[in-house]
């Protein structure tokens, strides 16, 4: 099965008004695990489980062709039946292309064309200076509100930004902040550089809150009341709650 809105909500329980897991965007592909009164009990692209309704998935249509992926806040899927909203991170399969725009299907077999400005290749990108990379899609999302669960410029929580920002770049880590912290390299405060993900204990003990360090001793991370924002390690803070730094590229 595939999402089949521009953003889809997972939900803990399959009700309306339930807290989210996650969101799964566009076209993400999603295992089926139960089937309960117009709810699917569903593992997502990023490895949570969750509920979705029904009606907002549909079948997958296997199309093969070099994949690519939206790295513009939101961009435009121009359908025969009209414009679809994308949002960063969102995978798309390329089957032809026209002058500035490629013709694309996604994986339920919707078919259309977006702009060649608003999308990268899916597969890692390993020239030139990753790291730097993700901080700039990170810069993409200042200002965002905070949503528990989230993963777009509609609202985002702290481990869907670092989640969104290094899958822009062909990275797919964990999609929580305590998963994050098992991965990738120990990095030690003198040896931090831009892209690197910072942890710290803040509403339960453990990794609770993740960053991405920007450089200059700050980071750039969702918090619950300011939304996207640059933070300070030396704010007393972050100082206080800091467990560690890892490293993935």
């Amino acid at each position: 099965m595939a999402a089949a809105l521009p953003v889809v909500g997972v939900h803990e329980e399959p009700l309306t008004g339930s807290p989210l897991v996650t969101q799964a965007l566009f076209g993400d592909c999603v295992v089926l695990l139960a089937a309960v009164q117009g709810w699917c009990r569903v593992i997502t692209s990023d490895g949570s489980c969750g509920w979705v309704r029904r009606d907002e998935l549909r079948k997958v249509e296997r199309v093969r062709g070099r994949r690519v992926r939206v790295s513009a806040l939101q961009a435009a899927l121009e359908t025969a039946a009209g414009k679809i909203t994308l949002y960063l991170g969102a995978e798309l399969t390329v089957l032809g292309e026209e002058a500035d725009r490629w013709r694309v299907a996604s994986a339920d077999g919707t078919r259309g064309t977006i702009s060649k400005e608003a999308v990268r290749p899916a597969d890692i990108v390993k020239k030139g200076a990753v790291g730097i990379g993700i901080v700039t899609t990170a810069r993409l999302f200042l200002g965002v509100p905070y949503l528990w669960g989230g993963m777009t410029v509609r609202g985002i929580d702290c481990s869907g930004l670092t989640y969104i920002a290094y899958l822009g770049h062909g990275y797919r880590l964990a999609r929580d902040a305590e998963d994050q912290y098992r991965a990738g390299l120990s990095v030690g405060p003198e040896e931090l550089a831009p892209g690197d993900l910072l942890f710290f204990s803040t509403t339960t003990p453990g990794p609770s809150h993740v960053g991405i360090y920007a450089g200059g001793g700050t980071f750039i991370n969702a918090r619950s009341r300011s939304g996207v924002c640059f933070s300070s390690l030396a704010d007393p803070y972050f100082r206080e709650r800091f467990l560690g730094a890892r490293r993935y590229i």
